[in-house]
């Protein structure tokens, strides 16, 4: 049977509003755990800043984070969590980039360089990145893939075959003019000297 004292405490608990609940789970985070999370701009850089928590205020988090968290930063809480109980889960994190190679381009930097296809190539990586590291919204992560997969396949009809390629290489030996300066699938290309002097 609960106390008078813990009576109290639970009414003066249920009598919070979700303002002032929610301050309370933030005063907890800050002056409990000590943590001062920051404003990052997405789910991979969560991922890598959680990982240096202790499992016990992971799961702290975990707890009261739906009132403290943005979205991105719960669901990589709750990987943590998931991983926390199933430690294989380990491997698709690396994979999924969190220990990533320096020196790769972001994104963005990539889209600055004005090169579509580089673009939607790494933008269709890191949704696989996201797959393959164990994402709650599988369902719309596999349609974005399928979208963007198939804007890669349009883009590269659109520039035609690689100059690597076979056909690209037998390509770049292709005049697109003849001598007499039409194009080799136009009328003019046909004609012959002969008929040109007539």
């Amino acid at each position: 049977m609960a106390t008078k004292k813990e009576q109290t405490n639970e009414e003066w608990f249920l009598s919070l509003t979700e303002k002032q609940y929610t301050a309370l789970c933030n005063t907890y985070v800050d002056q409990k755990m000590k943590l001062k999370i920051p404003k990052l701009d997405s789910y991979d850089q969560f991922l890598n800043y959680f990982k240096d928590l202790s499992p016990n205020k992971i799961k702290l988090l975990l707890k009261i984070g739906q009132e403290t968290l943005s979205v991105e930063a719960y669901a990589s809480i709750r990987l943590w969590a998931d991983i926390l109980a199933n430690p294989s889960r380990i491997s698709k994190i690396h994979k999924s980039g969190l220990t990533s190679a320096t020196g790769e381009k972001s994104i963005v930097e990539i889209a600055k360089g004005d090169d579509i296809l580089a673009t939607l190539v790494a933008i269709r990586n890191k949704i696989a990145e996201r797959i393959d590291g164990g994402s709650d919204d599988m369902a719309r992560l596999t349609q974005q893939l399928r979208d963007i997969t198939h804007q890669i396949a349009d883009e590269r009809r659109k520039l035609g075959p690689s100059k690597d390629s076979d056909l690209g290489k037998l390509l770049s030996g292709y005049k697109e003019r003849s001598a007499n300066g039409a194009r080799r699938n136009s009328f003019k290309s046909r004609i012959t000297v002969d008929d040109a002097e007539k």
